[in-house]
């Protein structure tokens, strides 16, 4: 059962990178940066593989993760200011409910 999730896991890291890295970077200097909901699967890959780096103490698998998860890439214009707008909202919200 485990080696199939990480056989997922891995296609689907896999796919992300073929379509972010697909070797044309000299095409376009400037790529698009992802969605939110790419960067939430990119995140959820990473945080997948490091719970079972920690298990197998695997820790060399555990760094590279945890840096993956560090240097995620930056949210998309459209998708930055959904997030933002959300935060006021929620903030406002909580802001409410403790005064």
């Amino acid at each position: 059962m485990a080696f199939f999730f990480l056989f997922a896991v891995g296609l689907s890291f896999a796919h992300y990178q073929e379509e972010i890295f697909d070797g044309s970077e000299n095409e376009n200097p400037d790529p698009e940066p992802p969605e939110l909901s790419t960067i939430i699967r990119m995140l959820l890959a990473d945080i997948d593989l490091i719970n079972d780096g920690i298990y197998a103490e695997n820790y060399v698998l555990i760094e590279q993760d945890a840096s993956n998860i560090n240097g995620h890439p930056p949210l998309s214009p459209n998708s930055r200011r959904v997030v933002q707008e959300t935060l006021v909202t929620e903030c406002r919200h909580l802001g409410s409910m403790i005064t």
